[in-house]
């Protein structure tokens, strides 16, 4: 056959292809623009998490230790005023006793104001609020020292941890998650804020919530109450919250108040000295960065009363009731 009879018949199949031949190579055509579509949202999803991540590292370390010593000048400053206010008081009631002529034991009037810091909640109405919402307006200003303490911000997507260790004078607790929500971050805030503020109340096993107080519309105080197994209630947190609106996020700061004036903790129960934040951030279309982080603390110094002392090793017990409600919360979050 000459060249000239090949081509010819090459190019007479080609013309005479079956009609089922150009159906196939139209949906290899759309399954590949489909795929190039998928493959550069994932691209933009990608580059948008480097950006969050270079958004959250901006500040030097340098920075972040100059603000750390400035904290700390203005903390000692305060804790000279407030001794010097001490002695000021002590003085006046030293002289008050005097001109009265009354035998008695002094205590010193205290300045409702001053109770967050020794993170004590009142029960007069005024001062109780006030102490709400300065110690977690404190926290929330402190919350550099929360990241660095956790190394929340460094953790990649799908970390997982809940750690407990023991030391000489207590159990130190470690939580971390974070996760990619496929959801915008206003919705994750939502959820977030309707499980704390109990507009939602979902049970969590061997976990008891009891709402105790609201401040104006992002703030809650509720107590939380972990049992080691059914009808054995051992762990106790006073955990106090308040939600912070920003313009691309949503940050929930919580800390546990470690004394509650009308109220007495049952004698079995340890109470939990605890700092954690949620942050929910915009990532993309409808599509959120979580981070959860909790610095917690128990006594070591475990009541006689405790379902805890049955258990041979405690650290290992308090570590297993945690992980499933951890867990849990976590998917509750998403």
């Amino acid at each position: 056959m000459t060249e000239d009879a090949l081509d010819e018949a090459i190019v007479t199949s080609i013309l005479q292809a079956p009609p089922a031949y150009y159906a196939r190579q139209k949906v290899e055509l759309q399954m590949l623009r489909e795929m190039k579509q998928e493959l550069t949202e994932r691209l933009n999803r990608l580059k948008n998490r480097s950006e969050l991540q270079v958004q959250w590292n901006q500040k030097s370390w340098r920075e972040i230790a100059h603000r750390q010593k400035i904290l700390l000048d203005e903390a000692l400053l305060e804790n000279r005023r407030l001794k010097r206010a001490l002695k000021e008081q002590e003085k006046l009631a030293h002289t008050i006793d005097n001109v009265l002529c009354k035998r008695r034991c002094y205590s010193p009037p205290v300045n409702y104001f001053e109770h967050w810091r020794l993170r004590q909640l009142p029960s007069e109405t005024t001062s109780r609020k006030a102490t709400f919402e300065r110690m977690l307006d404190d926290a929330y200003v402190n919350l550099e020292t929360h990241f660095i303490q956790t190394g929340i911000l460094q953790e990649p997507y799908g970390c997982h941890l809940v750690k407990v260790n023991e030391s000489v004078d207590a159990y130190t607790i470690s939580i971390k998650n974070v996760a990619e929500v496929a959801k915008d971050y206003q919705t994750c805030s939502s959820i977030i804020w309707n499980f704390f503020s109990g507009t939602e109340p979902i049970p969590i096993p061997l976990v008891q919530r009891q709402i105790v107080d609201r401040f104006n519309n992002n703030g809650v105080y509720f107590r939380a109450t972990s049992s080691v197994k059914a009808q054995q209630p051992c762990v106790q947190l006073m955990f106090a919250v308040k939600r912070y609106e920003l313009k691309d996020r949503v940050i929930f700061v919580l800390k546990t108040f470690l004394k509650e004036e009308s109220y007495n903790p049952a004698p079995q129960l340890m109470l939990g000295d605890h700092t954690a934040s949620i942050i929910v951030q915009k990532i993309g279309v409808s599509r959120t960065c979580r981070r959860f982080s909790v610095s917690g603390r128990l006594s070591a110094n475990v009541p006689d009363q405790s379902p805890l002392r049955k258990y041979d090793d405690i650290r290992l017990t308090i570590q297993g009731f945690l992980e499933p409600t951890i867990k849990m919360l976590e998917s509750l979050l998403r």
